[in-house]
This record gives structure tokens, sequence and C-alpha cells, in this order.
């Protein structure tokens, strides 16, 4: 009975919420990205459950991986919740010559070590860096610094919402005009280096450039195409309470390009020394 009364009274503030009865007017968005940028600066060591939905010719592949991490000095344990999938990812900043530990939980069934951003190390889209939050509050940050004034029309709040019984603020920024240019490829540049510097997603540099076979395969003075933004429109449901995003969708010309969820977060845990080392005893490096 208690929890029915519990449930109908989050829907009613969920509701009213919505419908902006508390509110003596709509929160700023762009407060409550500032708030969250600065959530996702204060970090520590966080570790939750992340499911991601990625789009590879037109079709959304799913894939859960559970990670630890450490932000300062970097340090990144992963560990695959997908059924059917056992790999095990580790790196440590300024260790293994800058590679990560990579166990694959099938063959050659022994411990590889592999430059992270490699294509065969990519998780999805991206290399095992873009699960550090930092990855998102840098590509906001650039956004408002790009937009400027015109932010305010980009960012819209769009209600609150309950996920997995958290309350979070729907934060939508749209993007109408997103188009591709082109890019002529400098020295030393290569498709990472390339989404780095534009704030954009190298995925998306790959998939729109068909001659284009590997994340390194450009030479200097090479024209390609690049995405303006990051995507076409953003949509962040931002916890209320943690001001840390739980859900992340990106859309680009052709409809939902990424979807990533954040569950079973745990802010800031004291980790023992062991759980970033190769010998752990629930590992198998």
């Amino acid at each position: 009975m208690k929890n029915n009364i519990a449930r109908l009274l989050l829907l009613v503030l969920i509701t009213s919420l919505q419908t902006g009865k508390l509110f003596s007017q709509a929160p700023n968005p762009a407060l409550i990205l500032t708030e969250m940028i600065n959530s996702i600066r204060n970090i520590r060591t966080i570790q939750f459950s992340i499911v991601q939905a990625e789009r590879y010719q037109g079709v959304l592949n799913i894939q859960v991986d559970a990670v630890k991490m450490q932000i300062h000095p970097l340090k990144i344990y992963i560990s695959a919740e997908s059924p059917g999938k056992s790999y095990e990812v580790l790196w440590l900043s300024g260790e293994n010559n800058g590679d990560a530990w990579v166990h694959p939980g099938a063959f050659p069934y022994f411990t590889l070590s592999l430059n992270p951003e490699a294509n065969t190390m990519k998780l999805g889209h991206h290399s095992i860096f873009a699960l550090n939050l930092n990855y998102l509050a840098d590509l906001i940050s650039d956004a408002m610094k790009k937009d400027g004034r015109n932010f305010e029309k980009i960012a819209q709040f769009e209600g609150m919402y309950d996920v997995d019984g958290r309350i979070c603020y729907k934060i939508v920024l749209s993007y109408p005009t997103f188009k591709f240019n082109p890019y002529i490829v400098k020295k030393g540049e290569d498709l990472v280096i390339i989404a780095e510097k534009t704030h954009v997603n190298e995925y998306m540099i790959f998939e729109r450039n068909k001659n284009i076979n590997s994340y390194t395969d450009v030479k200097p003075g090479e024209t390609i195409l690049v995405p303006e933004r990051y995507a076409r429109s953003i949509v962040l449901f931002i916890d209320k309470e943690l001001r840390l995003p739980l859900i992340e969708m990106m859309y680009d010309d052709q409809g939902l390009y990424e979807r990533y969820e954040f569950k079973k977060i745990k802010l800031n845990p004291e980790f023992s020394e062991a759980e970033f080392t190769k010998e752990h005893a629930s590992y198998h490096f």
C-alpha cells in the first residue's frame, strides 16, 4: 500500500513538473547544463553499467558494459555485461606503454596489449576514453562557447521525467541546419585527432567518407567531409539530485545515431588498489 502511495505521489510530482505547476518559470537549461558540467568535473571515482546503442549501417547495435573509473590519474576497468560476451579491458595512465590490457574472453584466450585508439579496440563508435563523462562535459562546454548568446535558443527544457525511479530534467539541444562541411586534412592528423579538435564523432566522419578504410587512412591535403556539430540534436536526461546524465541520445540527419544509458551509478566509491591491477582476484588477465 505504501509503495502504491509513493508511486502515485511521484507521478503527481512529475506531472506537475512537466506542466510547470511547481515552477514560477521553466528551469534554465544553460544553468542545468553548467551544473552538470561542474558535477562531472568534481568526480573522483565512479562505477556504473552502461547500455550502449549505436547505429551501424542503419541498425542499432546494443552492448552492455560494467565500468570502474578513477579520474586523476585516469584508470579504467571495463567488463562485458552483454549476453555471450566476456571481454575485460584495463587501462592505466602512464603504464604498459600507453596500451590497454585486453582479455578477449574468447580465442586466443590470453591477455593482449592493444592501442586503445586502434580500430580493434573500439567498443563501439568510440574508444574507451569516451566512457569518461568528461567527454560529454567537454562537448557541451564547447557548444556553449561556440553558440554564445544563441545558446538559449538552442537548448530547451522539455520537462521532468522518471528514469529508473530518478527524477530527471530533459534538456534538448537542436541544430536544424546540421550538415557536413569539407575539411582539409593537416599534417599529423587522423580521424581521431580531427574529431577531438572539432568536438565531433570520429565514427561519423569514418561512416560518411566511403573512401576511407580506417581511422588513420587519410593524408595531408586530402579533403574529407566532417560534421559541423557532434549531432543534429542532443537529448539529455539529467538526474535532478546528482546533476549527472542518465541518458544521452544523439541524432544525425538520418535519425537516432547513439543512445547511452547509465545505470547502477556509484559516485566517488572507494576502490581498493587491487581493483586497477591485473592481479585482482575476480579478473581474468
